[in-house]
This record gives C-alpha cells, sequence and structure tokens, in this order.
C-alpha cells in the first residue's frame, strides 16, 4: 500500500511520488526529464534504505525512462551528516600561471598591506 501524492511546480511540471503507507518512505518519482530536446517520462525507484544518525535514507536509486534505453543506477557507499570540512575548501582557486604568461591582473590580487 502507498501513498501517491502529486506536486506541480510554478512552471507547470507535473511529479508523483510514491510513499509506503507504514514506513513513510519515498518508494517511486515518477516525471518528465529533457534528453537530447525531449521531455520523457522517467522513474525513480529508491531501495536500500539505511539509519544514518537516525534518519533512513535510500542507499540505491534505480532510474528508467519508458520511452528510451536510458538507465542509470546509483550505489551509494557512505553517508555522513555534518562532517568537519575546512573553508579553504570553497576558497576560490588560483590560476595556474604558464611559463611565458603575463601576470595576474592586479585587481584580482588582495592589496598590499601598508608598512607598519
Amino acid at each position: 500500500m502507498f501513498w501517491r501524492i502529486k506536486l506541480t511546480n510554478k512552471n507547470g511540471d507535473v511529479r508523483f511520488y510514491l510513499f509506503d503507507v507504514d514506513s513513510s518512505l519515498l518508494l517511486k518519482w515518477e516525471g518528465k526529464r529533457k534528453y537530447e530536446g525531449q521531455e520523457l517520462p522517467v522513474e525513480s525507484y529508491f531501495t536500500d534504505y539505511r539509519e544514518v544518525g537516525g534518519l533512513k535514507f535510500a542507499f540505491a536509486i534505480d532510474s528508467e525512462s519508458s520511452a528510451t534505453d536510458v538507465n542509470q543506477k546509483i550505489r551509494i557507499d557512505k553517508i555522513d551528516l555534518n562532517p568537519n570540512i575546512n573553508d579553504a575548501e570553497f576558497a576560490k582557486p588560483t590560476t595556474p600561471t604558464q611559463p611565458g604568461s603575463p601576470p595576474p591582473n592586479p585587481a584580482s590580487q588582495p592589496p598590499a598591506k601598508p608598512p607598519a
């Protein structure tokens, strides 16, 4: 037994979500995706639920389209909740300079500190 919930986005896209009545876990997603300029029906199935930090997550997601042979299988090995991530991971990477290339734009460099 499952609940089938219809969601209509502001742009008119319609999606359906199917939830297990007993566990309330998402079992299936139905909607349309653009592929090579066409809108195709797609279904995604959520299975292999495991508990992580008191929450249940699907560790297997299988997607397919009845209109094509396009299939996708996602398998998740590990989920970490609220990991410690160094802020430097989100810093803008430096542009590598090639030998003989002009120096980087001075406007992109931090301002020089005045002498103390």
